[in-house]
């Protein structure tokens, strides 16, 4: 499927059939390494945001996230790349289901959902920066601000 600048394919990375670019997939291990990191800005940020989402890797949903992000170039790229994101993240969850006595139990995917929806908002809104360098994000310093008048926090309910 062509999106922006990619053409988009399926492609079973460890188990997952997980959306990526051509490039990321014809890329050597290197290339891939030199240009991706994990899920997190790197520092401080690994901590608030980390590769593991209630016990489950999302590491592997991240960097053909970073990976679109060090090759995007336009808005639509970082929307792209963004929606790309989701998507694997989502496959990720839903591949694998928790069951730890034998039964299916979707508490804890639902949990897992609500945390990749504070992921892709945080790269929706956030990751501006990372895309429009071009840097793996685990390598830079991200400033955090505020989102009112760069100043103070608003609480989310008074909208």
């Amino acid at each position: 499927m062509k999106a922006g600048k990619w053409t988009l394919i399926i492609v079973e990375i460890e188990g997952f059939n997980l959306l990526v670019p051509t490039s990321y997939r014809d890329a050597t291990n290197e290339k891939i390494d030199a240009h991706t990191g994990g899920c997190g800005p790197g520092g401080l940020g690994d901590y608030l945001v980390p590769d593991t989402n209630w016990g489950e890797s999302m590491f592997l949903a991240c960097r053909p996230h970073d990976w679109m992000y060090w090759e995007g170039e336009t808005p639509e790229d970082k929307v792209i790349a963004d929606l790309v994101f989701i998507w694997n993240m989502l496959i990720v969850i839903q591949t694998i289901p928790y069951t730890p006595y034998g039964i299916e139990d979707q508490t804890l995917d639902i949990i897992r959902l609500r945390r990749i929806m504070t992921y892709y908002t945080a790269v929706s809104y956030g990751g501006g920066r990372s895309f429009s360098k071009g840097v793996t994000p685990k390598k830079e310093d991200i400033e955090y601000k505020f989102l009112v008048n760069d100043t103070e926090p608003k609480d989310p309910r008074n909208r």
